[in-house]
């Protein structure tokens, strides 16, 4: 986050480049053909990865996510890594406006919240232009396995789910950015929600209609919605 703070601020895109990835042919050039230069709103390319382990052997591919991006999947899912991520100069006007002294989970799922929340355009791609190396000392890996995904449901029933989700609304209460008035409303049922009984945090969530990408993720996030663990 301090080095988006730190480029200049008269680049057209910028994109982050993890040293242990390698980007593919025209990693760039695709995903510029895509956003678009005149945009005044926050745009933000991001999408798959090809896995890859430390010596060049094909892993497979990152999770294919068909559902639209928007901040009703943002507040409760990251789609796509910041080794994929490309954006302009709106979208980094409103990254540099969080507050270093406050903790997020991660950038990449920041940026995901603070780009659809603001009306902004979220582009993911389907097509991997990076390989992603998964090697022993990957701080964050791909997440595909079984054993990941069992992790992540054990996340979910021990409150660190509920964790993350509360430490992303604490730092957007204080953002000085301009969500539409839409995802304004999203919010505050949201907040409501985790606040509330059984009965009224089903019925408030059912209105808001928050949803995660695969049937996996779908099921674990009612499970916690029932636990409040959301």
């Amino acid at each position: 986050m301090s080095l988006v703070d730190k480029v200049p601020e008269d680049f057209d895109y910028y994109a982050f480049s993890d040293q242990d990835d390698e980007w593919l042919d025209r990693k760039l050039e695709i995903a510029a053909e895509k956003l678009d230069i005149d945009a005044v709103l926050p745009e933000l390319y991001c999408g798959r990865t090809k896995l890859v382990d430390e010596k060049n052997i094909d892993l497979g591919y990152s999770p294919h996510f068909k559902k639209n991006p928007c901040f009703r999947n943002a507040l409760v899912q990251s789609i796509a890594g910041g080794n994929t991520m490309i954006f302009n100069r709106a979208t980094r006007k409103i990254i540099i406006k969080t507050p270093v002294d406050k903790d997020i989970v991660s950038h990449d799922w920041w940026i995901y919240i603070l780009v659809s929340g603001c009306g902004g355009r979220v582009i993911y791609d389907a097509e991997p232009t990076i390989l992603y190396r998964q090697h022993q000392s990957n701080i964050i890996g791909a997440n595909k396995s079984l054993v990941a995904r069992l992790s992540r449901l054990l996340g979910v029933l021990d409150g660190r789910y509920r964790t993350w989700i509360q430490m992303n609304l604490e730092v957007l209460s204080i953002m000085d950015i301009e969500l539409t008035d839409e995802n304004k409303k999203i919010l505050d049922r949201f907040v409501r929600a985790r606040q509330s009984g059984l009965i009224q945090r089903i019925w408030l969530f059912s209105k808001i209609r928050l949803f995660r990408q695969t049937l996996f993720g779908s099921l674990a996030f009612l499970c916690a919605i029932m636990l409040n663990k959301v």
